[in-house]
């Protein structure tokens, strides 16, 4: 099957027309099930950390207009929406947004939930960049080694989940969150787990 066209979005909608009628899909019965629920997209999957604000409304802009009545109803908006100084999956301070969201993230939540989506935002929020203000203005909140802030060699600090600067902190974070309209998060618990607890030197 050959499609021609000029617009790869136009393309992509013809697309699942055809493997609509051609599979003879129906609305699934009880869109009020869990698993129905549940069902969205998740930008990382063919983005990877590259997305940017267009690419997400106008991705949700298709699962609200081809997919909303088959119980698609959540956007994930992964790794790529915040300001990253070093390598992935750090962040700046986990509030400041990147370049490729001019608007803010807050724009884009109120944008899906005009569609009638739901937006979840993920954030691996143990994770800094050495260049974070955080460092300077909160150090007892990271792992620290030799009475220092700990950086690796990617130049990343670790938050220390124990601490009560760590913990006023992500009470702030969550807030802010909140306040974007965000309907729910999730980050990855190998990282909060694994990234949190550096080997560092000893001595």
């Amino acid at each position: 099957m050959f499609l021609l066209g000029k617009s790869p979005v136009e393309l992509l909608e013809r697309y699942a027309d055809l493997v609509l009628k051609f599979n003879k899909a129906k609305r699934p019965l009880r869109v009020d099930d869990f698993l129905l629920r549940c069902r969205g997209w998740i930008s990382f999957g063919y983005y990877y950390t590259k997305i940017s604000q267009d690419i997400i409304e106008r991705g949700a802009e298709f699962i609200a207009s081809k997919l909303r009545q088959y119980g698609y109803g959540y956007v994930v908006i992964d790794d790529g929406w915040q300001r990253r100084d070093t390598t992935y999956p750090s962040a700046y301070d986990w509030i400041t947004n990147s370049r490729t969201f001019p608007r803010g993230v807050a724009s884009t939540v109120k944008r899906l939930h005009e569609m009638g989506l739901k937006a979840v935002l993920w954030a691996s929020f143990t994770v800094f960049d050495k260049t974070s203000h955080l460092i300077e203005e909160r150090p007892d909140m990271f792992i620290k080694a030799g009475g220092e802030v700990y950086v690796d060699r990617l130049g990343r600090a670790y938050m220390n989940v124990l601490s009560e600067d760590a913990r006023e902190y992500l009470e702030k974070l969550f807030e802010t969150y909140k306040s974007w309209g965000v309907d729910a998060l999730t980050f990855d618990r190998h990282l909060l787990i694994h990234h949190s607890i550096p080997r560092v030197p000893r001595g």
